[in-house]
């Protein structure tokens, strides 16, 4: 395995100072993350609403083994491969289990300091808070590799302990916000990848997929336009920790649920919509959801989300979730988070888009999906 991901990196060096692309993977919700959305879901529609707990290290998760989205990435020489790396744009620290958190429950082999030629330590402690869980550890220095790019001196979290992700299928995490927002202010992969020379923008990409038997993209240092229908759309950056950005307006079949709209951070991390507690008090009385996934779900009606002017539809089989074959949930959840922000756009809304993390430019475009891509 770590002979032929090596070549693959080999093969793709030429892709440097330019965009690259790697696929990004879907797993199913753990049976933990499935209780845990039942009991948000059902609170929810019994209108009591929960205050997602918030620090400066990462946006609330509502569990930590609701990270869905995962892709490949290597540390070290020779390169040591962590196949499910969770791509989290609500964090900016990167981090992998080491030696004394074999028993944690992530996924694979943990990091190997002794068996990397180009390991440098550092040994400053690292601590990170989530919304429900928290790993400790230590910073260390090696060479990341990520579809085809080498990124050298990379300082990431070699973790000891960890609470919260037993169950999460995950491999570590790759932080993709600021800076600012990281622990320990160390430099994000993205900045190096930039700084390094490596991409050609300081710019990224996701088309998430509904499926995981079919894999979504992430794209470095550009976009992917095969992924649009149309011109972007694109909404200024308004608080450069998380991607905060204007909400301008939600309806739901003609009646507006939210019209003064308000600042909204986009999250790969968070599985959800979510809205202030009115709007999803004013969405619950539309919505029906039948939680054995029958037929009559496709009955509720479209939700539009005015971005930058733009309206954006999102369908019943688009915000109900399907936690397993007979366990249907309403993908929009309401919640109070504090500290002036308004809504999560989560999976939810960003599996209906492609959402273009435009940093350079400091702007977030959001992009209609060719009809095949649409759920």
């Amino acid at each position: 395995m770590q002979k032929l991901f090596a070549l693959v990196l080999l093969l793709a060096v030429a892709a440097q100072a330019a965009q690259i692309e790697l696929p990004v993977a879907r797993r199913a919700f753990s049976k933990k993350t499935i209780e845990s959305l039942l009991a948000f879901d059902a609170a929810n529609r019994a209108g009591k609403f929960i205050t997602l707990p918030r620090d400066q290290a990462n946006l609330p998760l509502v569990n930590d083994d609701e990270l869905l989205y995962s892709c490949q990435i290597g540390l070290g020489t020779p390169v040591q491969v962590f196949a499910t790396q969770d791509l989290d744009t609500g964090s900016s620290n990167l981090w992998v289990p080491g030696p004394q958190c074999s028993k944690c429950g992530f996924a694979g082999t943990p990091y190997n300091s002794a068996a990397s030629k180009t390991y440098v330590a550092n040994g400053e402690a690292l601590s990170i808070q989530y919304g429900s869980g928290s790993v400790t550890g230590t910073l260390a220095q090696d060479t990341l590799s990520i579809a085809g790019l080498v990124v050298e001196k990379q300082i990431f979290g070699v973790i000891n302990t960890a609470q919260g992700f037993k169950g999460s299928g995950i491999t570590g995490l790759l932080g993709l916000a600021y800076q600012k927002i990281a622990e320990d202010n160390v430099p994000t992969p993205l900045e190096n990848m930039v700084s390094q020379g490596l991409i050609s923008a300081n710019m990224f990409a996701f088309y998430l997929s509904s499926s995981v038997s079919t894999p979504g993209q992430v794209t470095f240092g550009g976009y992917n336009s095969s992924f649009l229908v149309g011109e972007p759309t694109y909404v200024p950056i308004v608080a450069d920790e998380w991607y905060v950005i204007q909400v301008s307006k939600i309806t739901i079949g003609g009646h507006t649920a939210s019209l003064l709209g308000g600042h909204g951070i986009v999250d790969t991390g968070t599985s959800l919509l979510i809205v202030p507690t009115s709007v999803a008090t004013t969405l619950n009385k539309y919505i029906t959801v039948d939680a054995t996934c029958g037929s009559a779900n496709m009955n509720n009606p479209n939700i539009t989300i005015t971005l930058g002017g733009t309206e954006f539809n999102l369908t019943p089989a688009q915000y109900i979730v399907e936690l397993s074959p007979k366990q249907c949930v309403n993908g929009i959840q309401g919640a109070n988070i504090g500290e002036g922000l308004d809504f999560i756009l989560g999976d939810v809304f960003m599996r209906s888009v492609y959402t273009i993390f435009d940093v350079e430019n400091n702007r977030l475009g959001f992009g209609q999906l060719p009809e095949s891509l649409r759920k």
